[in-house]
């Protein structure tokens, strides 16, 4: 049952934002080859925590790969800009971003306990493209 109401989430994902599906059609499709690891980097507008529907299909992507992985524990570690806002709200707001995608693949069927949520702030710049670290990377390997 859980299988279906991830397979429905993800297909209603897939029906709001069909001009964005183009940009994943590259993506390995998890039932036909689970990969041992899975990295995606969700970003975000500026002081925003908002998933928008372009990074929601790839949060439904990872939700997919976790439903293959049943072990699998997936690391989400939030990243803010360094031009915006005080080391305090930096925090604050990559905190948020990765609860935002933690609830985000909670409601596509992936136990919460499984997620493990960490932020940086604006303290490690993994982008050199400033506006580019306002951004939650999502790791996992298959156990």
């Amino acid at each position: 049952m859980r299988q279906t109401a991830l397979t429905m989430a993800l297909a209603a994902l897939l029906t709001t934002a069909t001009a964005q599906a183009q940009d994943i059609s590259h993506w390995p499709d998890p039932k036909k080859n689970s990969p041992e690891k899975i990295e995606q980097n969700i970003f975000f507008a500026e002081n925003s925590t908002a998933v928008d529907e372009r990074q929601a299909l790839k949060v439904g992507y990872v939700a997919q790969w976790a439903a293959e992985n049943p072990s699998a524990t997936i690391v989400l570690t939030g990243y803010a800009d360094a031009a915006t806002g005080r080391k305090r709200q930096n925090m604050a707001i990559s905190e948020r971003r990765a609860m935002a995608v933690k609830k985000a693949l909670v409601s596509l069927g992936v136990d919460e306990r499984r997620i493990v949520v960490d932020q940086k702030g604006a303290l490690v710049q993994p982008f050199a493209n400033n506006d580019d670290n306002r951004v939650v990377v999502m790791r996992a390997e298959a156990n």
